[in-house]
């Protein structure tokens, strides 16, 4: 009877260690999700930047050939 006890709390290590496991697997995954929205946003946020210095240096380079 303790044997068969013994066997059974086993199982329940394993389903816990492998509940655990997909627990951090998933949590692990998440976190590459998040840092790879991150990088994106700041890709986005650099483009956009870049995108705003050329609109305004080319309408400063538009007005100052206007007016010579």
């Amino acid at each position: 009877m303790a044997a068969v006890a013994g066997l059974y709390g086993l199982g329940e290590d394993r389903q816990h260690r492998k509940k655990q496991q997909q627990q951090q697997q998933h949590q692990k995954e998440q976190l590459e999700q998040k840092e790879e929205q991150k990088k994106i946003a700041e890709r986005k946020l650099q483009l956009r930047e870049q995108q705003l210095q050329r609109n305004s240096l080319d309408g400063y380079g538009y007005a100052k050939t206007k007016a010579n």
